[in-house]
């Protein structure tokens, strides 16, 4: 652990330099790599969060402040709810507290957001702005690589953007990773396919050309909540691998995605492989078991059954039946460990009473001489 907290220690202060730097996409994957490394380490939840309010205060929503992003609730949350997010980023963000660069700046933007959302006349205003009130949908799963000519993904062979009617970017408030959506998904609960948490897809600025970079495909592809009202939906939205320019007529299935990190690709990819690899791998552990339980349940059964069946009938039969196969006893093949154990400790008690008897006559015997 020594090793990791110091690989950890040096990986928080690259963060700070790239921060410094104003390379908010660098200070974010090394102070993750230190919070993997080492997650006790002091004060690096402070840095992620005050990173997090950084990125969310560049997102603009529909050319508004993400103020839903930056105490990252969610647009539907509840008064209290987004208060319990408010002083936990207060706590952290305090300049009283976290003397750190930059600390005082993402306070700031904290507070204005609390400010506008706790009011509940300003932040209707805001929900109207930002169409947050549109219809209720169905939570929605990002689908995988292999459903590409289904979603009509279209690979790109630059980084060029050409804004597209028919998609539309959006951010997830958890992980602030960015995807492309076709419209009908706009305002819809999605699923983040990197961390799995349930956000709004608000339409977003399309993020900067250099943000943008292939990917490999991902093979994951997660069930759909089957509770929403529109399951055939369920696979098409993208994954983190999402392509931009969703068109119809195409062929291709590779993906790209935009991350607000310019780098980490192969990691989340990995990640994730190795999440859904795990996962099928305990499903079918469980699934063998519970078939050995079932097959010894039913082997237990037919034993008992047939244990009963040959109680009855002629004891002449049995007793020939009993002598074949060299000599061996249907009866004594059937018997279950436990019930050997208890013959067998039956027949020791049988022998002790009949040696303590012989001592006992052998004492009065001698007595009596």
């Amino acid at each position: 652990m020594e090793c990791n907290k110091d690989e950890a220690t040096r990986a928080k202060e690259i963060a700070e330099r790239k921060f410094i730097a104003k390379d908010i996409s660098g200070a974010k994957k090394f102070a993750l790599k230190a919070q993997n490394l080492y997650p006790s380490l002091e004060g690096i939840p402070q840095m992620i969060a005050k990173i997090d309010v950084y990125i969310s205060a560049e997102n603009k929503v529909k050319g508004e402040a993400d103020l839903y992003g930056i105490l990252g609730v969610d647009p539907r949350a509840d008064d209290d709810t987004v208060r319990k997010h408010y002083r936990k980023l207060a706590l952290m963000l305090h300049p009283d507290k976290n003397k750190s660069v930059g600390a005082d700046w993402a306070f700031k933007h904290v507070s204005e957001a609390w400010s506008i959302l706790s009011d509940k006349a300003r932040r209707a205003a805001y929900d109207e702005k930002i169409n947050a009130k549109a219809q209720k949908g169905s939570t929605i799963f990002g689908g995988s690589s292999a459903n590409a000519v289904a979603n009509g993904a279209k690979e790109q062979s630059s980084c060029s953007i050409h804004k597209s009617k028919s998609t539309f970017w959006t951010t997830c408030i958890g992980c602030k990773m960015q995807y492309e959506y076709p419209r009908m998904y706009i305002n819809l609960k999605l699923a983040c396919p990197n961390c799995h948490e349930i956000f709004l897809a608000l339409e977003t600025n399309t993020p900067p050309a250099s943000c943008i970079r292939p990917g490999a495909p991902l093979n994951f592809n997660p069930k759909p909540d089957h509770q929403g009202p529109h399951k055939s939906k369920s696979n098409a939205g993208k994954n983190n691998m999402a392509a931009p320019n969703v068109g119809a007529g195409s062929n291709k299935n590779s993906f790209q995605w935009a991350p607000f990190s310019n780098s980490g690709i192969s990691n989340v990819a990995q990640a994730a492989n190795v999440v859904q690899q795990a996962y099928h791998k305990v499903k079918r552990d469980r699934e063998e078991a519970q078939a050995t339980t079932e097959k010894e349940e039913a082997l237990r059964r037919k034993q008992n059954v047939s244990k009963k069946g040959y109680g009855k009938g002629n004891p002449a039969k049995r007793k020939r039946r009993g002598m074949e196969g060299n000599g061996a006893s249907n009866s004594t093949r059937d018997l279950s460990a436990i019930e050997l154990q208890n013959l067998l400790i039956e027949k020791a008690r049988k022998e002790i009473r009949k040696q303590l008897n012989e001592f006992q006559s052998n004492t009065v015997d001698k007595s009596v001489a």
